[in-house]
């Protein structure tokens, strides 16, 4: 069995990307460190060319981790990724985390085992376990839709605070001053972010927000679900509702339909994707939005950069966040 790259990478302790540098004998590896890595090479049997290029990919398979593959917004990144790994002869093996943080290590420690060429990640949840296994990842990682804050990742999402910001701004602009948010999970940087934009919008029109007003949800339809009845039981005299993506938006204004109540005469509904499940409703969803096919090609280049370019730079493409209206938010009267 031939001896890879991946397997010096194991033996000795340092990223595919720094071998590939020190096989190319590229100029920004120390001397000492190319020496090493050299040395394992010889007693391993590696063969190299000593000025060629980085090797090239082997199994041309990369890993793309989803926590619902079932969210029409993710799939819209996956055909963006898809799409571009095809103009490339790169294949494309999907499997769904359940947005499980052990499952996504498990599936990380899976890919390294199995010698995959790269991780693509769209619902990395940022947890200790996950940063560990990442660290000793042999295969370029690039993130989707997340970030990770403790590590440098090449990552594509767009600016979940400003987003969070600009849909908190629009109800408020539009008149209303009781505002509830339905997060994201907690360890979800996207949903940390689009919180922390919401929060800080509702601060700088100095409007009280109340904790009882900011739930955690799942990014599920049933979290949206679940929240309409924490809403009619506990938050009846708030008109209007921010949810940290369209499916909970969905869930809870279909929810709030079955009870009785209108979206918006009664509640106004904000969501965040502009996904298909803001118009295959009967409500059609006022949201936040960005191009995910986009996200998807952007995050696909960037491991092509790196599996067949030798681009090992590190890089963050932050995609700005637009507001798409449609009419689930209503103006209130009082409003000027």
């Amino acid at each position: 069995m031939s001896v890879t790259i991946r397997d010096l990478a194991k033996k000795s302790g340092y990223s595919i990307a720094t071998i590939s540098r020190a096989l190319s004998n590229i100029q920004t590896v120390k001397p000492e460190t190319r020496q090493h890595i050299l040395q394992i090479a010889n007693e391993l049997g590696y063969e190299y060319q000593h000025h060629g290029r980085r090797e090239p990919v082997r199994s041309n398979v990369v890993m793309l981790i989803v926590g619902d593959i079932m969210n029409p917004f993710y799939l819209t990144i996956i055909k963006g990724v898809n799409d571009l790994f095809n103009e490339q002869g790169i294949k494309l093996a999907i499997f769904n985390s359940d947005y499980d943080p052990l499952r996504e290590e498990n599936l990380v420690q899976f890919a390294n085992e199995s010698k995959y060429d790269g991780i693509i990640m769209i619902t990395a949840m940022e947890t200790a376990g996950l940063v560990s296994v990442l660290k000793k990842a042999s295969c370029p990682i690039v993130l989707a839709n997340r970030t990770i804050r403790s590590m440098d990742l090449n990552a594509v999402c767009i600016d979940n605070y400003r987003g969070g910001y600009m849909a908190a701004a629009h109800l408020i602009e539009e008149g209303h001053r009781k505002i509830a948010h339905l997060a994201g999970p907690s360890n979800s940087t996207a949903s940390q972010d689009r919180e922390r934009g919401f929060r800080d919008a509702m601060k700088d029109h100095q409007l009280s927000l109340p904790e009882m007003a900011v739930r955690p949800g799942t990014l599920k339809r049933e979290s949206g679900v679940e929240f309409a009845r924490y809403y009619m039981n506990n938050l009846r005299d708030y008109t209007a509702v921010f949810c940290a993506n369209d499916l909970m938006a969905a869930g809870f204004s279909e929810t709030l339909l079955e009870s009785g109540l209108s979206v918006p005469d009664d509640v106004s509904v904000i969501g965040f994707d502009d996904s298909p499940a803001a118009v295959s409703g009967p409500v059609k969803l006022t949201t936040i939005s960005r191009d995910s096919y986009l996200m998807g090609r952007a995050a696909a280049e960037m491991m092509v950069d790196e599996l067949v370019r030798g681009d090992h730079r590190c890089r963050k493409i932050i995609f700005p966040p637009t507001l798409t209206m449609r009419s689930s938010v209503r103006r209130l009267a009082s409003s000027s």
